[in-house]
């Protein structure tokens, strides 16, 4: 009896003592879960709506200007470079997907110029030493866009038709006479735009024109100054808008 009553007894302290385990167990807190970091979503922008802005950049003009002077013709070039300062605003459509397309005009005050030195030979037979000028007060711009959307940025092109205020002189043999025009040609450019927020965006833009220029007369009288212009204008900006 001796075995069995010590076997009962080794069971009973073995089953205690899974017990006061299980229990000892049941007491222990849970484990926190674990929470992963996620980075933010950026919501893509809905380029829908209307803009203004203000602009600023720089320009750089070709002009080639034919001039004939006591029945004899010059051929002199110029190239105006200067800044500008401008303002724009126009609409864009999203339709869904991608693209976006729109419309834009702006307006630029220039201060840009150049000039250039001219030989002309009179009706005698004598060389005269004189200059020419050309100065360039004014651009502007009314032409569609079509872009691209990538997340908050719009790459676009463009093209429209283009507007130039300039004015050009001379001054020859101690005469000097200034003439005044305004032009309008076609104009083609591309650009990156960025929306910082729903409301703010920035973007670089360049812009190539072309125009037709005036014709006109230095020194109206016996001694007229005919001449033909023809330019050109490349300008690279940086704007900033307000979009609603």
């Amino acid at each position: 009896m001796r075995p069995l009553s010590f076997l009962a007894a080794l069971s009973g302290a073995a089953a205690l003592t899974a017990g006061t385990a299980l229990a000892g167990g049941l007491d222990e807190p849970a484990p926190e879960p674990v929470i992963q970091q996620t980075a933010p979503v950026v919501a893509p922008i809905d380029w829908t709506g209307g803009y203004v802005g203000l602009q600023f950049g720089a320009l750089n003009s070709n002009l080639d200007n034919d001039v004939g002077i006591f029945d004899d013709e010059y051929s002199f070039g110029t190239n105006t470079e200067g800044g500008q300062l401008g303002i724009y605003g126009g609409y864009n459509w999203q339709t869904g997907g991608p693209w976006v397309y729109g419309v834009e005009a702006e307006y630029n005050w220039v201060d840009a110029d150049d000039d250039a030195t001219v030989t002309v030979t009179n009706l005698a037979g004598d060389n005269i030493d004189g200059t020419a000028e050309a100065q360039i007060d004014a651009t502007g711009a009314i032409r569609g866009r079509v872009g691209y959307a990538v997340d908050r940025a719009l790459f676009y092109a463009t093209a429209g038709a283009a507007y130039i205020d300039y004015e050009v002189s001379a001054d020859v043999g101690g005469r000097s006479d200034t003439d005044s025009a305004d032009n309008w040609g076609w104009t083609a450019g591309f650009g990156v735009e960025y929306a910082f927020s729903e409301n703010w965006s920035g973007r670089i833009d360049y812009r190539y024109s072309e125009f037709d220029g005036d014709d006109g007369s230095f020194y109206e009288g016996s001694s007229d100054g005919d001449y033909d212009l023809d330019l050109d204008t490349s300008e690279l900006r940086v704007g900033v808008a307000y979009r609603f």
